[in-house]
């Protein structure tokens, strides 16, 4: 998917050990399958948030996909804090296919 019109592709690659997520922040980021908000991004059909924890540590951060429809995704990004109870609007990004 591509973030905006005109922006850089954003990569996940899922399978049942870990998901990658490329093109977001500094660096890709693993999910893996220990991880408690791990689920393979086929079976998310509306939205999901997915925790950050490196080196099995101290969660840092989340990313929160939102499915709009089959053409579009919105994504939030946050190098901080816990996965919020809903999709933060305000500062997401749109990503399309």
């Amino acid at each position: 998917s591509k973030e905006g019109n005109y922006g850089s592709p954003l990569q996940i690659v899922g399978d049942e050990e870990r998901i990658t997520i490329g093109n977001l922040g500094n660096d890709k980021i693993w999910i893996y399958q220990n991880n408690p908000s791990y689920k393979n991004p086929d079976e998310v059909t509306d939205e999901h948030c997915y925790q950050i924890y490196p080196y099995f540590d101290d969660p840092i951060g989340y990313v929160y996909f939102k499915v709009v429809n089959d053409m579009e995704m919105k994504v939030y990004y946050s190098e901080v804090g816990l996965c919020p109870s809903s999709f933060p609007e305000l500062g997401s990004k749109a990503y399309y296919r």
